[in-house]
């Protein structure tokens, strides 16, 4: 069941937390035991698994959900979070099996593989910020950026992708700040309140985790 905004700010609070991790159920290296180990070794206090998903499904997502929460009991010191990383469609839709989304705790909005369109990418962003179908779930937008630094950085589009930015904080969104591809500008990042910005390892491995 998904988490609120507010209940999503109270676990980021104390800054405890590994957030933005893909496990061997899809491409990452390390199984879900070897995430709870280092964060009990760690002294982190949850892990927010952020899974890749697709409307076709690759894996069994309740087998990674029972794991997950088998791992939980066997580490008590480490809270988890189940969440789901979906890619945007060019209609502004998501990217998900609706019969995943009442399992998962948060939901994350990606871009991967749109087409080179600076107009569409606006204005899926803008209709999957305000549908109501994802509204209640989407938390974070994962590595925001990728898309505007490969389509070139001309201030038209810094323009459009910084009023993005201010349209997602301003439906509840968090911005994440990505460690491992440093996807926003420096400008950006500066200018965007530290409350609704969240530190993302995009992990595949647990050596990922050491970049923080």
């Amino acid at each position: 069941m998904s988490i609120t905004l507010e209940e999503f700010k109270d676990l980021l609070s104390d800054n405890s937390y590994l957030f933005h991790l893909h496990t061997d159920y899809t491409d990452g290296l390390n199984n879900i035991e070897d995430y709870f180990c280092h964060a009990s070794k760690k002294g982190f206090k949850m892990i927010i698994f952020t899974e890749h998903v697709r409307e076709k499904m690759t894996y069994n997502f309740d087998d990674f959900y029972n794991e997950i929460k088998k791992n939980e009991k066997n580490f008590e010191t480490v809270t988890a979070v189940v969440g789901a990383e979906s890619k945007i469609l060019p209609n502004g839709s998501l990217d998900i099996p609706d019969n995943i989304l009442p399992k998962i705790d948060i939901l994350c909005l990606a871009c991967h593989s749109f087409p080179d369109d600076i107009n569409l990418y606006a204005e899926a962003f803008k209709k999957v910020f305000v549908d109501t179908k994802w509204k209640p779930f989407i938390r974070v937008w994962v590595h925001p950026g990728r898309f505007i630094q490969r389509i070139g950085l001309s201030r038209h589009n810094i323009d459009i992708f910084q009023s993005l930015i201010n349209t997602a904080i301003d439906e509840g969104v968090f911005i994440e700040d990505n460690l491992k591809q440093k996807l926003l500008l420096g400008n950006i990042i500066d200018s965007t309140p530290s409350e609704t910005l969240v530190v993302g390892h995009d992990a595949h491995s647990v050596s990922e985790l050491d970049m923080r």
